[in-house]
């Protein structure tokens, strides 16, 4: 994915540059300098970028897994 695509998929996910990244695990400065083509996402967040970019179920399902580690880690 290049920096327009990145910048396009969390415009389109309706979230901020924060939210897209504590969903991907990763600092807002990362995101940033994928959205300005310093930096491109490497392995495991570009695929998963990938899959969420195709289709909107597998955000749903990565939205709630983070959510359900989250709570995980405050036990």
């Amino acid at each position: 994915m290049d920096s327009t695509e990145i910048r396009n998929l969390r415009n389109t996910l309706q979230l901020s540059v924060v939210e897209f990244a504590e969903l991907l695990s990763v600092s807002k400065d990362t995101v940033y300098s994928w959205e300005l083509g310093r930096r491109v996402p490497m392995g495991l967040i570009k695929k998963v970028m990938k899959l969420i970019a195709q289709d909107q179920d597998v955000f749903q399902k990565f939205v709630h897994m983070t959510e359900v580690e989250r709570e995980q880690q405050r036990k």
